[in-house]
């Protein structure tokens, strides 16, 4: 068996934020953030694939070539309250947090037979392929600490949605090995 392969490729990436804090007076504190990245990529792959079985004669000898590319959105709101109260220490946060993931990838893959046999070839189907994968988050959470007679409390609460689709698609060029 002998196999080559040849690959390359390119993956970009930005991102960026921005964020704050406001005091609103002595006891109650504001803050937001928003977040934002972006990735793409694009990958080409060359193959070729020759199985001499037992001899010297090849018996199957193919080649091969892929293609991906594809990107992804993210971003992130939040947005807080917290208060402090004239006990020591004691403290109630809110915290509402939105994200959001949004992928999508292509490929492809084409394949050229140079020698296969009668029976037993391997199956050779030419194909494209299409993904869409959004996912969706809504987190709301809150958190009490304060003094409880000698000892102190932290108690908290979440409630979380989570949303996600996927579509995938895919189209077989041809009916597949000779």
């Amino acid at each position: 068996l002998r196999q080559s392969s040849q690959r390359s490729g390119l993956t970009d990436f930005i991102q960026g934020g921005v964020g704050g804090r406001y005091n609103y007076n002595e006891r109650d504190t504001l803050t937001a953030s928003l977040s934002l990245n972006k990735r793409g990529n694009d990958a080409r792959t060359s193959e070729h694939l020759t199985d001499f079985a037992t001899g010297s004669v090849p018996v199957t000898d193919y080649r091969t070539r892929r293609s991906a590319s594809g990107d992804a959105l993210n971003h992130e709101l939040v947005s807080g309250w917290e208060r402090r109260f004239n006990t020591d220490g004691e403290s109630l946060k809110v915290d509402l947090r939105h994200s959001s993931n949004t992928n999508n990838a292509d490929t492809a893959a084409l394949y050229q037979p140079l020698t296969l046999p009668l029976t037993g070839a391997p199956l050779l189907r030419n194909y494209t392929q299409n993904v869409e994968t959004r996912v969706r988050l809504t987190d709301l959470s809150t958190d009490y600490s304060g003094k409880v007679g000698t000892g102190f409390l932290t108690a908290g609460g979440r409630w979380q949605r989570t949303r996600q689709t996927s579509d995938y698609r895919y189209l077989f060029l041809d009916s597949g090995s000779l």
